[in-house]
């Protein structure tokens, strides 16, 4: 297996361990999980620049591991929070689910077409692990509430 597909794989492996932990109020075990699935995001991109191992299969497979892990995290939180309506969470699901299968649809349909991550996508995916950081910290007590509410809104 190459290394960066080791890592992509690696984050859709952690996400039902995030889930478990989030869902038992283990904080400290939950934030070192989302953590390590965080660099996961970093580590598979720059390994396959790095090797010059990128391939079609890992950009499609790259941003559906984001989006389990992500999507996991969210949904383990709402369970767990009350500040996260369920509104939310379903439109956030919806969202996903729509840009995954749009670009399977596309992928599929055009030959030759191939996937390639966007800045402001990976902008936004570093904005969502920073409020899951913070949800996180909020629950360990390390930070208000409210500065999460605040970041989220």
């Amino acid at each position: 297996m190459m290394i960066p597909m080791f890592f992509t794989c690696a984050r859709i492996f952690i996400a039902p361990f995030l889930f478990q932990a989030i869902s038992h109020h283990a904080w400290n075990q939950a934030l070192l999980l989302f953590f390590v699935g965080s660099i996961t995001d970093y580590l598979d991109g720059f390994f396959a620049r790095y090797l010059q191992q990128e391939s079609s299969f890992g950009a499609a497979l790259d941003p559906i591991a984001d989006k389990i892990f992500l999507i996991t995290a969210l949904y383990a939180l709402s369970l767990q929070v009350s500040y996260i309506p369920y509104e939310v969470v379903v439109a956030m699901i919806a969202k996903e689910l729509v840009l995954i299968f749009g670009a399977l649809v596309v992928l599929y349909s055009i030959p030759g077409f191939t996937i390639k991550p966007l800045w402001h996508a990976k902008v936004i995916t570093a904005c969502q692990c920073a409020a899951f950081f913070i949800m996180i910290f909020a629950q360990m007590q390390l930070v208000s509430i409210w500065q999460s509410v605040l970041v989220l809104s």
